[in-house]
């Protein structure tokens, strides 16, 4: 593979899109799984007997299932039929049928859950003498690690079963329901003594788990433990005592274990009255210089909006010995806030001296020389950012009017044939003929783990050759593939952000930005919280937007839909660039974070700040990411179709946040 490294500028712009067109053609021409018409019909046949012998195993007629299994032969997905087929009979299959099974498809994704799912059977069968056989080391589930010291005790090695059990019982959570009957034995052995139950009890403390530390207590034998107990229960009623509980009470880590997750709790409560007590705390129970300081940096990080002048001097002097990045950072932020230059180069020479020379840092640092009239100095760091692949390397060109460039690589060769994964890459393309993404992208990430970053470039390359624009951007987050601008930001969806930018006249730049930062373009996208597709929206978002629309709009799976997920997205993006006079950076803002903090967080600056000091104060670190990587993709993406535009509009630069 040949790649050719240059900066990228107005001027390069016809250029880049010359070797982005140059690869397309080449990688056309030569197919990396040919398939001639007599194979294509031979596949589609299979296809159909793989899916009548799916159905049949979903319908547990085996005897049908293996007429169909015959007909399917070496199709690409007839592993999937055979790893289905195994885990329906389990019951009647030994450790070595299944370890052999294991060997033999060690290659494809499903097989990495299938212990998991062998020993879940044969714990829950109590089936111990083959569960040791399969794995006689001790699993990393808690569910197997119960099953695995059940069956311990019962090849006889009771010592290591209550080890084991002592181990698993230990944790300020509930442990899953398949230790039970371990714990019954261990408990019948002599096992759960009341030092055991107050060890717990204080773990327990420390997790806030009020319900658990209840059912505990009542559990205690002694007296001397039940006084113990009291104590800690008043404590966690009463966490404004803390500070008389750390003097009065014997210093064992026990103790200290309590009186540090009891001061974080009054820190939640009553900031002032924790300050208060801090010194108390800290030398009633001894705490190192490490507690003192963690309790402190977790103190200051809430004191971040007070007006009161004491707390302001307690929590700058505590940050001054923290050797906390984030913390340090936050107070950085908040001298940028308020406009107070000399703090803001005082609180970042408090950085690591590696963390000062990050490019964030150093642009700071440039205006703050800008600000007291070092204006040599700040140039010359100015000039020091330039040419990277950065926000503030783009930050320093703006500020001295200097043509924006940064490093991009153009792979201009096709990819190379996928010797290795050419098995993977059948399944994959199978499984998306099929319409099962799910599994396709498991394949997918699957081949990227055992990929070198080398190998993730080819493997970039194919996935943009079959307008797999979602793999091939997961195959350059593999390999860190970072100047390869044109993989990690396909041109897809064209027709459709065309027509939903025509629709509702937004930037088809920004829509595609946004739609890049939120999904990595792809449409099946779900995220922990709830937002779906493309655009990700919450369905909450979208049955809003829908009824204000007069869309109608189906359920939160329709967002799944490219064209209703963009409909209603393309829609809300618009609301927020029109409520907010087509500034992009609130309407970002307040597409991740929601409106209301956008309100909040103007509130908070009234005003007084420029763009770039508005997103660097933005006080969620995802969401100040977000809004830097969208105006970064949008420079991209201007940059890849060899459009103008600026990268901060006049509208924006000129707005007082």
């Amino acid at each position: 593979m040949k790649a050719l490294k240059y900066s990228t500028s107005i001027s390069a712009h016809v250029t880049l899109i010359f070797l982005s067109l140059f690869i397309s053609t080449s990688l056309s021409a030569r197919q990396i799984i040919p398939i001639n018409e007599q194979d294509l019909s031979s596949i589609e046949k299979q296809r159909e007997n793989y899916q009548n012998a799916k159905k049949m195993l979903s319908l547990g007629n085996f005897d049908e299932y293996a007429q169909y299994r015959n007909k399917v032969g070496n199709y690409a997905l007839a592993p999937y039929l055979d790893h289905q087929s195994l885990l329906l009979q389990l019951q009647n299959k030994n450790p070595k049928e299944i370890s052999d099974f294991s060997k033999h498809y060690a290659s494809l994704p499903f097989i990495r859950s299938l212990p998991y799912k062998y020993l879940s059977y044969l714990g829950e069968n109590e089936k111990w003498t083959e569960f040791l056989t399969y794995f006689p080391n001790e699993p990393y589930s808690e569910k197997l690690r119960c099953y695995y010291y059940q069956a311990t005790l019962s090849a006889g090695d009771w010592r290591k079963a209550w080890q084991g059990a002592n181990k698993l019982w230990l944790k300020g959570a509930s442990v899953h329901s398949a230790c039970d009957p371990l714990f019954d034995s261990w408990e019948q052995a002599g096992g759960k003594t009341d030092t055991q139950i107050l060890e717990r009890m204080s773990l327990t403390y420390e997790k806030g788990n009020g319900r658990l530390l209840k059912i505990l207590n009542k559990t205690l034998k002694y007296q001397s433990s039940q006084k113990t107990a009291d104590k800690m229960l008043a404590l966690h009623k009463n966490s404004n005592d803390v500070g008389n509980y750390a003097e009065i009470n014997a210093i064992t880590p026990l103790n200290k274990r309590i009186v540090i997750a009891t001061f974080k709790r009054l820190v939640r409560k009553d900031i002032a009255l924790a300050v208060q007590q801090y010194q108390q705390v800290v030398t009633g129970q001894d705490l190192n210089a490490t507690q003192r300081q963690l309790l402190a940096d977790f103190a200051s990080f809430r004191l971040f909006s007070t007006k009161n002048k004491e707390l302001i001097d307690w929590r700058d002097k505590m940050i001054a010995k923290s050797h906390s990045k984030s913390l340090l950072e936050f107070r950085i932020r908040l001298a940028i806030g308020q406009s107070d230059w000399p703090r803001v180069e005082q609180w970042i020479d408090k950085l690591q001296p590696k963390n000062q020379l990050s490019t964030r840092w150093q642009y700071w640092l440039a205006r703050v020389e800008l600000k007291t009239q070092r204006v040599t100095a700040a140039n010359n760091r100015l000039h020091a950012l330039l040419g990277s692949r950065d926000f503030y390397s783009i930050a320093a060109a703006e500020r001295l009017n200097e043509n924006i460039k940064y490093p991009v690589s153009v792979a201009d060769t096709p990819p190379a044939e996928p010797v290795k994964f050419k098995k993977a890459l059948l399944r994959i393309h199978e499984l998306l003929k099929l319409n099962n993404d799910s599994d396709a992208k498991r394949e997918w990430q699957f081949i990227l783990t055992q990929s070198n970053s080398t190998q993730a470039l080819e493997l970039a390359k194919y996935a943009s050759l079959q307008k797999w624009s979602h793999f091939a951007i997961l195959a350059t987050i593999k390999g860190r593939l970072w100047e390869y601008i044109s993989l990690r930001l396909p041109i897809a969806y064209q027709d459709s952000f065309d027509l939903y930018s025509k629709k509702f006249n937004v930037s088809k730049i920004t829509m595609m930005a946004l739609s890049r930062q939120e999904s990595a373009f792809s449409p099946l996208a779900n995220s922990p919280v709830g937002a779906r597709g493309l655009m990700q929206i919450m369905p909450a978002t979208a049955k809003y937007t829908a009824k204000k629309m007069g869309f109608n709009y189906q359920g939160s799976d329709s967002l799944f839909d490219l064209s209703t997920n963009m409909n209603i997205g393309t829609n809300y993006l618009k609301g927020l660039l029109t409520e907010y006079n087509d500034n992009r950076i609130f309407a970002f803002i307040g597409y991740n974070a929601g409106p209301n903090r956008v309100k909040r967080w103007r509130e908070r600056s009234n005003g007084t700040l420029d763009v770039y000091a508005f997103i660097e104060t933005i006080p969620f670190k995802e969401t100040r990411g977000y809004v830097q990587n969208v105006l970064m993709f949008e420079r991209y993406y201007r940059d890849l179709l060899g459009l103008k535009g600026q990268f901060i509009t006049k509208n924006e630069y000129h707005t007082k946040y």
